[in-house]
This record gives C-alpha cells, structure tokens and sequence, in this order.
C-alpha cells in the first residue's frame, strides 16, 4: 500500500490518473482538504487545466494558533494512532463530522454514501497521513495560488455561514488574490454542497460554460 502521501506525489498521481483515462486537459473542482491537493496540482502542471473551482478551503494562510482553534482536527489527527481509531468506527465518525457543519438536514442517502466510503478497506488508517505536517506545502497550496498568475480562471465557492471559515478570512482576498473571483453560496455551511447544492450546481456549470465560450 501506499504510504507516501507528501501534498506534491498525491497531486502528481492525480494527473496521472488522468492521463491513464485519455484525458489531456480537465476543469478541477475541489472541496475543503481537496483543494489543498488540487492547489498543489493546479500549481505543479498548469499545462492540464482548463479551469479551477477550489471550494471550503482558505486562500491566505491565517495565524497558526487561530487556525488550530478553528480546525483543532489540524492538531488532533496528527496521531495517526488517534484518528484511526476515531474513523474505524465509520457511522459514529461521519456522524460527528457531517450534520454540525450543515444547515440542512443530513439526507440518509448522502449519510449512507459517506459510511460505505469510510468503511472501505484501509481507510481509516491512510487519512491521517493528510495530517502529518511533513507532507505539507502550504505555500503551494495558499499563497501560489493566492499569488499565481496562471493561464486558466479560478474561482473561489465559499459557504457565508461556515464558522471554520468565516467570511472575515476572506475580506483580503479581492485585494490580495486579485486574480481569483470569489462567489459566496449563502445559507450555508462547510459542506455547501449538501447544504445548498442548485447554488454550487448552479456556479460551477456557469463557470465552465464561460470558460468554454
């Protein structure tokens, strides 16, 4: 199995997969620790994206402490001894994780969906390696990008009611990260997808189809 899981090797083996399917140029959507390793891929191998839609995940790296308040689990999980024991009990873990970050009610086919997929084999024993601060770029991930002048549109899909990711972290970015548009999908919290999923429908096709145009 696996066990490298360094930010810049999961990216590259991404666009390999890609590769290996026949497809030479692709639009990247993203959500919460997916943007980090699609930030690094975007990052590494531009020459591959059409576009970007980077959803839930900071632009401008926020001060250490206050982030780790926010997002204790940054802290918690780097005991991968300690995460796997909190994720090998799959229904308990999605239920502590899911429904206090939505708005909504937690649909049991959604619930459903993410038990089976935390219940596959070696799951539960391969996340915490996201955590573990070695395989880490968070200036590839955050200020490249944040930064980066590249030769494809990005866009920034954040929920207005995500208590992890206020909408104060981001009243820099028009300023800081000109080159990003940042679009607010309201009435929502961290999993805006599940919370309000015509609106990120809704923002993503358009964003492709202007791009495409």
């Amino acid at each position: 199995m696996d066990t490298n899981y360094n930010w810049h090797v999961v990216a590259e083996q991404t666009a390999d997969f890609m590769k290996s399917l026949g497809v030479k140029k692709f639009f990247v959507v993203s959500h919460d620790w997916g943007s980090l390793i699609a930030s690094i891929m975007v990052g590494d191998r531009p020459d591959l994206i059409l576009g970007f839609v980077r959803m839930e995940a900071d632009l401008i790296k926020q001060n250490q402490i206050a982030a780790l308040i926010k997002k204790p689990q940054f802290l918690f999980f780097r005991s991968k001894r300690f995460a796997t024991y909190m994720m090998k009990d799959a229904e308990k873990f999605i239920d502590r994780v899911y429904p206090p970050r939505m708005i909504t009610p937690f649909r049991e086919i959604d619930r459903n969906y993410f038990v089976y997929e935390f219940y596959r084999p070696g799951v539960a024993e391969q996340i915490p390696r996201y955590f573990d601060p070695d395989n880490w770029d968070m200036d590839s991930a955050l200020t490249k990008i944040c930064n980066g002048r590249f030769p494809f549109p990005i866009i920034a899909l954040q929920a207005d009611k995500d208590p992890a990711q206020p909408v104060s972290s981001f009243e820099r970015v028009p300023k800081e990260c000109p080159k990003i548009e940042l679009q607010w999908i309201s009435n929502a919290r961290h999993f805006s997808n599940l919370d309000q999923p015509e609106q990120v429908a809704k923002a993503i096709n358009e964003f492709v189809n202007r791009v495409k145009e």
